[in-house]
């Protein structure tokens, strides 16, 4: 995976923080899910510090991410071999629920304009069939603006979607792992104390 961008700052590649506020090693082994998560990222947001779509594909057990619009060579196309779902508020989607488990969750990841291009162009998300998650809590991430009233970062979707499928509990582990992640990038944006001046 490609380093990610900041300002000249030494950050993790996974969680994105500075190295010095790395949360990976404090995270739980992958959680066991039924439920395949695949996270089409684009190749811009994957670089964002501020993505929270790596810390979810790290917290569950057979979970990917395939980049979209990787310069890279060609990789293997990623199988999947169970019915698919992408969580995406396409017109006519309906309401993910629990005889859904098992499935294979598309999670596009972008501005809204680019997870909309996953509906459209991406193999793994034709055919699949669209889902949204039941009203639930405002977002408690806030380290970006929100275009979209209701929107969600992408660890917060897909806990809430794993909770829906799997168990709250899944989901307030990932949600605290979520809090902490933003309570460190807000240390990392907040102004150095002002030094007392001497005459």
């Amino acid at each position: 995976m490609s380093a990610i961008r900041s300002r000249r700052i030494p950050r993790c590649t996974t969680c994105g923080l500075p190295d010095a506020l790395c949360l990976c090693a404090e995270l739980p082994p992958p959680l066991a899910v039924d439920t395949r998560v695949v996270l089409v990222v684009h190749r811009k947001e994957i670089l964002k510090p501020t993505n929270t779509g790596r810390l979810a594909v790290r917290m569950l057990d057979g979970a990917s991410i395939v980049v979209r619009g990787d310069r890279e060579p060609e990789r293997a196309p990623l199988v999947l071999d169970t019915r698919r779902l992408v969580l995406f508020p396409a017109p006519g989607a309906r309401v993910l629920d629990a005889s859904d488990r098992g499935c294979a969750l598309i999670v596009p990841d972008g501005s809204w304009s680019q997870a909309r291009k996953v509906l459209r162009r991406d193999e793994l998300a034709e055919g699949a069939e669209p889902v949204v998650l039941p009203p639930n809590d405002p977002t408690r991430y806030g380290l970006r603006r929100n275009p979209r009233e209701g929107g969600l970062c992408t660890i917060e979707a897909i806990a809430r979607a794993v909770g829906v499928l799997e168990s709250p509990e899944i989901e307030a582990r990932m949600l605290d792992v979520l809090d902490t992640f933003v309570a460190r990038h807000r240390d990392v944006r907040r102004p150095p104390p002002l030094r007392a001046a001497f005459p």
